[in-house]
């Protein structure tokens, strides 16, 4: 107890903050990385004990949880693009995500966007490579140190007006540690690494607007 789920490309960072977030309280934790939607029936039927985090907008659909008060991060949206003059895009361009990355799924149904989904990042680089997408729609957090161009040439670029909180969930069985996790939670926070969106001066990029 409790056995997490949600894979993630930052699966290795936030292991180790649950890690040292439950720590405090005596409990070992397990991971899970499934499906989103099998792991919220999965929780909610007791057979898992807590999502690693979630939206606040998908509370709705998401009854019998308990969202632990303090939040995970404040994370936001960034593009990649294989070439600078890519990411002068508008709202016609076609966009790449991955399918466990909920708040650009989020962005692209609040706008109307043309989202090709995939399952994994390798997915939507080759997505760019083979024409099949102009710009990947990444998830950042300002916890994680990430490269503002990556290995395969993409150059990422921070997306405006798009940050939103993240907050951990627990089953109702485990509801009377919501308030522990929260304290618990704040604690690890400030020992984070904190910075821009990726390892450049932030002064040297500038944001897209839609």
């Amino acid at each position: 107890m409790p056995e997490f789920v949600q894979g993630t490309i930052y699966q290795a960072q936030l292991e180790t903050a649950f890690d040292k977030m439950y720590s405090p309280l005596g409990l070992h934790i397990t991971y899970s990385y499934l499906p989103y939607k099998r792991m919220l029936v999965l929780t909610e039927e007791g057979k898992l004990d807590a999502l690693a985090y979630q939206l606040r907008s998908q509370e709705e659909g998401a009854a019998s949880v308990i969202r632990v008060p303090e939040s995970m991060s404040t994370i936001s949206l960034s593009a990649g693009c294989l070439k600078a003059t890519h990411c002068n895009f508008t709202k016609e361009a076609r966009f790449v995500v991955v399918s466990d990355v909920l708040l650009a799924l989020e962005f692209c149904e609040s706008l109307a966007l043309d989202c090709l989904t995939v399952s994994t990042p390798g997915l939507a680089q080759k997505a760019l490579k083979e024409g099949l997408a102009d710009v990947h729609m990444m998830q950042r957090s300002p916890h994680v140190k990430a490269p503002c161009l990556s290995d395969d040439g993409i150059a990422v670029y921070p997306i405006a007006h798009t940050e939103m909180p993240v907050y951990h969930y627990i089953g109702e069985q485990h509801s009377h540690l919501a308030d522990e996790l929260a304290i618990a939670l704040k604690q690890f926070k400030r020992t984070l690494y904190k910075d821009s969106a990726c390892d450049q001066e932030q002064n040297d990029i500038t944001p897209i607007v839609f």
